[in-house]
């Protein structure tokens, strides 16, 4: 409890006697002292200052265990991840990496789907304007009804959206009058 910055003359009191932020870290120290198999953290650096919160990533990068974090700090997940579950779409997806590879691939396979479904979209209009434009053609439906089999098989997967938020304050400046 001492390297989780509960002073030792705290040590023997009531739970109901410590602070929040005392209590926090009475329960956090409860948690990691049984060394359990798998420990589950839900925003473990609330309430911690900045000497706790390194003390903390440096006992979790020698925790042999499994440990699931869930948490907002990402320099935290940065530090103690080695995958990231990805929750979203209505799946669940397991990436190899701290939070930062996490989100940077995560942004490159959004754009690469993007651009995917922009070119099989120009794909779709190139086919469609041969097909109205020669399909009358007697020389040409050959054509057209080849290009009409490859428009059914075009598939332009729909971009779906996410279902994270990302809450912001905005603030707009109004020039006054």
């Amino acid at each position: 409890m001492s390297q989780l910055g509960v002073k030792e003359s705290y040590h023997y009191r009531q739970m109901n006697e410590l602070t929040n932020n005392e209590k926090v870290r009475v329960l956090l120290a409860q948690a990691l002292f049984g060394n359990p198999d798998v420990l589950v953290l839900d925003e473990p650096t609330n309430d911690l200052d900045l000497e706790t919160v390194l003390w903390l990533e440096n006992f979790l990068a020698d925790f042999k265990n499994t440990v699931i974090v869930v948490s907002h700090d990402r320099h935290f997940l940065d530090m103690v991840c080695t995958h990231v579950c990805d929750i979203d779409f209505g799946k669940v997806q397991l990436f190899t990496g701290n939070y930062t590879f996490w989100f940077e691939i995560s942004q490159l396979l959004q754009r690469q789907q993007a651009q995917k479904n922009k070119k099989d979209e120009t794909k779709r209009e190139e086919l469609m304007e041969f097909i109205r434009r020669f399909s009358a053609n007697a020389s040409k439906s050959k054509q057209a009804t080849s290009r009409k089999k490859a428009l059914e098989k075009l598939n332009i997967d729909e971009l779906k959206h996410s279902n994270r938020r990302y809450p912001a304050i905005m603030f707009k400046q109004e020039r006054s009058r």
